[in-house]
């Protein structure tokens, strides 16, 4: 175990001589930590591709994930490295596994905003409408993302339901009028979708946003009727609330973003993603 741990953190710093080293040792390639993370995963996540590829001759599993279902293309394709992605891919890795928690490689690239990625794996068949257990899919993790229009446009080229709403009834159009995305909301109407939606407590999108221009169009695409614009007339009201994604986004892993994922995914953390 010790030296399969070296591996591991060899992989990990991108050390390729002691990696070289170790697998000549005949160290498993397979081998895990103790969250069931492998080198391979170590390797994709910091996206060392010489090194997959060392790991791979040697034998590593692609498919191989650790004890929150977390597998080498997640990690990959968490941190945007769109090479390695591609590698994985070409070597069999699965664009639809999900974690134990129902997330995608497709999540976690949408919720970091790595639209390359996001096309990559859309093109290799990953399901734009795959949601967790709790009803989130990556358009409503791409939606509350400043500066994620692309992604956005992307799953719904593709796709993506723009009414698709997680188990509290929360929509894309929801996080992105809370988080004052005017023109992510104007692709969502656009897609056709409705801004009367309600979540679970009887709020639209318009309930759930402070910002003015944002609360203006969802009242034109409601009719125009609604002159209480609750959250932007009360500018020191707070928002609805953070989902579990826009709370977990800066800094954050899969397994922040959804409690439960790969226990693995804790060095995520230090990319400060």
């Amino acid at each position: 175990m010790c030296c399969e741990q070296e591996l591991l953190g060899a992989a990990e710093d991108g050390d390729g001589a002691s990696v070289a080293r170790l697998l000549a040792a005949g160290v498993d390639p397979n081998g895990t930590d103790e969250s069931g993370a492998t080198a391979l995963m170590a390797a994709a996540q910091g996206g060392n591709l010489a090194i997959g590829e060392e790991l791979l001759a040697a034998g590593a599993d692609p498919h191989a994930d650790d004890e929150g279902g977390a597998t080498a293309l997640m990690f990959a394709s968490l941190g945007g490295h769109l090479p390695v992605v591609r590698w994985l891919l070409d070597n069999g890795a699965d664009p639809t596994a999900a974690t134990v928690d129902g997330n995608t490689a497709l999540v976690f690239a949408a919720m970091h905003g790595h639209l390359a990625v996001v096309g990559e794996l859309l093109e290799s068949g990953a399901d734009p409408n795959a949601a967790s257990e709790e009803g989130r899919t990556a358009l409503m993790a791409a939606a509350e993302r400043p500066d994620n229009l692309g992604v956005v446009e992307a799953l719904l080229a593709e796709g993506a339901d723009p009414d698709s709403a997680s188990e509290e009834g929360i929509t894309a159009l929801m996080s992105a009028a809370e988080a004052g995305l005017l023109p992510v909301v104007e692709a969502l109407l656009s897609a056709g979708a409705d801004p009367r939606a309600k979540d679970e407590d009887g709020d639209t999108a318009l309930d759930w946003t402070k910002d003015r221009a944002v609360a203006k169009r969802l009242e034109r695409a409601m009719g125009g009727g609604k002159p209480a614009r609750r959250a932007a007339e009360k500018g020191g009201a707070p928002p609805k609330g953070l989902s579990p994604t826009r709370v977990a986004e800066l800094g954050a892993d899969p397994r922040a973003a959804q409690p439960g994922n790969a226990a693995a995914l804790d060095r995520a953390a230090a990319l400060r993603i």
